[in-house]
C-alpha cells in the first residue's frame, strides 16, 4: 500500500518520463515512417507509377496511419471510461461496507492519476470485505446455532437480516438470544428426565402401562426426538400431576386401612392365629388396586367383630380418651365438652372413635407447639425440685462435688427455659394465626398466659418462703436471746467422742470439779424456771434446726459462703448479748472457783473432764431430776474464762 506522498511523487514522475518518451517516440515515428515511405517510394519509382498514383498512394497511407491511430486512441479512451467506472464502483462500494462497520471512508488525493486511484479503492476494498466477511461468517454461525436450539425448544426463530452487518445491538441480542435458548434447553431436558423418570416410578409401583401414544413416548425415548415446546412439557407434566395423584391416593387409602387395622387389632385384643394373615398383609401389601382390595376385605372382616364387641371397646376407647386428654393437656371443661350418651352400643362406639379421630388431628396440628411446652414443663420441674433442694442442710455435708454439679445444671435451666419460652410463644403464634377462631390452650388457658402464671406462683412462693425465714430468723434470735442457745459440740469432739482436746496443764481434775460441787457458799443458785424439760430442749433443736437450715437458704452455690458468714455474724451478736447479759447480774467467775479449790493429785485411771464437761456435771448435781442446764455455745475465739460462763 503506498502512501499519498509516495503517489504523488511517482506521478511526478511519470510525467517527467512521459515529456521524454513523447519526444523521443515523435522521432521514433517520424524516423519509421520516413524510413517506410523511403521503401515505398523506392518501389513506386521502380514501378514507373506517375505523380498522380504516388500520390493517390501516398493518401491511401496516411488515411490508414490516420485510422489506425483513431481506433487505438478510441480503444484507449474505453479503457480510460472503464477505469474510471471501475473507480466508482469499487469507490461506492468501500463506502458502503464502511458505513456498514462504522468505519471513516478514506479518500484519494485530487493529483493522483486514474490508474493510482483505481488501485487505492480496489486495496481498501479488498480489505474492508474481508473484515465484513469474518463478521458475517460468525453472524451467520450463531444464527444457524439460535434456528438449532430454537426448533428443539419448538419456539420460532428471530429474524435478521444477513446480506449486511448486523448492528452492535443487533447481534448482542442474537448471542443473549442463544444463551437463553442454551440454558432453557438444559432446563426442560434436565425436567423432561426427572419427570420421565418419576412417571416411570409411579407406573411400577401402581404396575400398569402407559396408554397413549405421547405417554410411550414419554416413556421410551430417554433423548426425547419431539421438540420440548411449552405445550409439550405442560403435558408431561400433566401426566406426572396425573400418576402422582393416583400414587398419593393410593397411598393414603393404604396407609389409612393399615392404621385402622392396626388400631382394631389391639383394641379387639385378637390373638396370632386370628392376626396372622392381617400382619402378613400390612407387611407384604402396596398401594396397587389388588393389594387395597385385599386390605379392604381384611377391613371389613375386623369391622364385624368390632360389632360384635361393641360395649367392650368402648370402655378401652374411654381409656385411650383419657390419655389423649393429658397428652394434650386438656382442663376438666375441656374434657366435659365431650359427653356422648347413645342406648346403642355401636353408635356410642362410633362417636369415640369419631372423638378419638379429631383428636388425633388437633394432636397432628400441635405438635410443634405442644412438644416445645412438654419440654419446657420438663425443666421446670427440674427447676423446682433444685429449689426445694436447696432447703435440705444436708447437701452441703458429703457432697462429693454435687453442689458443683447442681450449680452446672442451674445455670443450664436458667439458659434453656427462656429460650424454650420464645419458643413456646412462637409455635402457638404460628397455630393461633391457622386458627384465628379456636387458640391453642393447655389446662384451660393460653400457653402463654399458663407459663406466665406458673412464673408468677413460683416467685409468690419464693417471697412467702424468703418471708418466713425471715420471721424464723428473727424468732430464733429473740429465743437464743431470751434463753440461750443450744450448746454445739464441736465437729473433732464430735468424730472422737470422749477424748478431750484440752492440753493436760488445762484439764481440771475430777478432784476440783467435785470440790465445785461442795462449794455451795461460792456458787449462785440456778433458777429453776431457767431449767427447760428434755421435751422442751427437743423442741429448741427442732427449732434451732429448721431455723439453722433457713440461714442457709441460698439456692446456689454461690451463696453457701454468705450464708455461713451471715450465720458466724448472728452467733457472735447473740454471744454477746448473753455475755453483757451475765455481767449484769454478777455471775461469779467459775474458773476463779475452781481455781481457788484445793487441787489433788491425779490417781491413775482418773477421768479427765473439759470445763464445760465438768461445769455440766456440777449443774446436774444440783438440778431437780429430769432437768438439765443450758450451756452458751463454745467457741476457739473467746478466752478460756469465757467457756465456764453459764447461760
Amino acid at each position: 500500500n503506498l502512501t499519498p506522498f509516495k503517489m504523488s511523487c511517482i506521478v511526478e514522475q511519470n510525467e517527467i518520463s512521459e515529456t521524454n518518451d513523447s519526444l523521443s517516440l515523435k522521432g521514433k515515428a517520424y524516423k519509421i515512417i520516413d524510413e517506410h515511405f523511403g521503401a515505398l517510394k523506392k518501389i513506386w519509382d521502380q514501378l514507373g507509377m506517375d505523380e498522380e498514383n504516388i500520390s493517390l498512394r501516398n493518401k491511401t497511407v496516411l488515411t490508414h496511419l490516420q485510422n489506425m491511430l483513431q481506433e487505438m486512441v478510441k480503444e484507449e479512451e474505453v479503457y480510460k471510461e472503464s477505469i474510471i467506472k471501475k473507480i466508482e464502483k469499487k469507490a461506492k462500494l468501500y463506502m458502503e461496507v464502511c458505513t456498514e462497520l462504522g468505519r471513516e471512508v478514506e479518500t484519494s488525493e485530487e493529483s493522483w492519476s486514474i490508474l493510482a486511484v483505481e488501485k487505492f479503492f480496489r486495496d481498501k476494498y479488498r480489505e474492508v470485505h474481508e473484515e465484513k466477511s469474518k463478521i458475517m461468517n460468525a453472524v451467520r454461525r450463531d444464527k444457524e446455532q439460535e434456528e438449532d436450539l430454537a426448533t428443539k425448544l419448538g419456539e420460532a426463530s428471530i429474524l435478521m437480516s444477513l446480506s449486511t452487518i448486523p448492528s452492535a445491538e443487533d447481534i448482542a441480542r442474537l448471542k443473549s438470544r442463544i444463551e437463553y435458548l442454551r440454558v432453557e434447553l438444559v432446563k426442560r431436558t434436565e425436567s423432561f428426565q426427572e419427570k420421565r423418570r418419576d412417571i416411570k416410578t409411579f407406573m411400577d409401583v401402581l404396575k400398569t402401562e402407559p396408554t397413549t401414544e405421547f405417554e410411550k413416548m414419554v416413556i421410551n425415548e430417554e433423548i426425547p426426538s419431539f421438540p420440548l415446546s411449552i405445550d409439550t412439557m405442560y403435558k408431561v407434566e400433566k401426566i406426572y400431576d396425573l400418576y402422582k395423584d393416583r400414587v398419593d391416593r393410593a397411598r393414603t387409602e393404604s396407609r389409612k386401612i393399615k392404621i385402622e387395622l392396626a388400631t382394631l387389632m389391639d383394641r379387639l385384643e385378637l390373638d396370632d392365629q386370628q392376626t396372622s394373615h392381617i400382619k402378613r398383609l400390612l407387611d407384604a401389601c402396596g398401594v396397587t388396586s389388588e393389594d387395597i382390595k385385599s386390605l379392604r376385605t381384611a377391613l371389613e372382616g375386623l369391622r364385624a367383630i368390632k360389632r360384635k364387641h361393641a360395649s367392650k371397646l368402648v370402655d378401652r376407647l374411654k381409656s385411650e380418651l383419657d390419655r389423649t386428654w393429658e397428652d394434650l393437656f386438656f382442663s376438666d371443661e375441656q374434657k366435659k365438652d365431650f359427653s356422648p350418651f347413645a342406648d346403642d352400643p355401636e353408635v356410642l362406639l362410633e362417636m369415640y372413635e369419631e372423638e378419638l379421630k379429631k383428636l388425633e388431628i388437633f394432636k397432628e396440628e400441635t405438635k410443634e407447639a405442644l412438644d416445645k411446652f412438654r419440654q419446657h414443663q420438663e425443666l421446670w420441674r427440674k427447676l423446682e425440685d433444685f429449689e426445694y433442694k436447696s432447703h435440705d442442710t444436708n447437701r452441703y455435708t458429703n457432697r462429693g462435688g454435687a453442689l458443683l454439679l447442681e450449680e452446672k445444671e442451674r445455670k443450664r435451666l436458667n439458659r434453656e427455659i427462656p429460650r424454650l419460652e420464645r419458643e413456646v410463644a412462637r409455635a402457638v403464634q404460628i397455630y393461633d394465626e391457622d386458627h384465628q377462631q379456636t387458640p391453642l390452650l393447655v389446662y384451660g388457658k393460653r400457653v402463654v398466659n399458663y407459663i406466665e402464671n406458673q412464673r408468677m406462683r413460683f416467685e409468690e412462693e419464693k417471697e412467702k418462703e424468703k418471708q418466713f425465714r425471715a420471721l424464723m430468723r428473727n424468732k430464733q434470735i429473740e429465743e437464743e436471746a431470751t434463753l440461750g442457745s443450744r450448746p454445739i459440740t464441736p465437729r473433732s469432739a464430735r468424730k472422737r467422742p470422749g477424748v478431750s482436746t484440752m492440753s493436760d496443764s488445762k484439764k481440771p481434775r475430777l478432784g476440783a470439779a467435785m470440790s465445785l460441787k461442795g462449794s455451795n457458799s461460792k456458787l449462785r443458785k440456778v433458777d429453776s424456771s431457767r431449767a427447760i424439760t428434755d421435751t422442751q430442749r427437743s423442741e429448741r433443736c427442732m427449732t434451732q434446726s429448721g431455723a439453722s437450715a433457713s440461714s442457709s437458704l441460698s439456692c446456689s452455690y454461690s451463696d453457701f459462703k454468705e450464708n455461713l458468714e451471715l450465720k458466724g455474724r448472728r452467733d457472735n451478736n447473740t454471744r454477746s448479748s448473753i455475755a453483757s447479759r451475765r455481767k449484769s447480774k454478777s455471775t461469779p467467775n467459775l474458773t476463779r472457783l475452781a481455781a481457788t479449790s484445793p487441787r489433788r493429785p491425779a490417781r491413775a485411771g482418773a477421768l479427765f473432764l473439759t470445763p464445760s464437761q465438768s461445769t455440766s456435771m456440777l449443774l446436774r448435781s444440783r438440778l431437780p431430776s429430769g432437768r438439765t442446764p443450758v450451756t452458751s455455745k463454745l467457741s476457739s475465739k473467746h478466752p478460756p474464762s469465757r467457756r465456764f460462763l453459764l447461760s
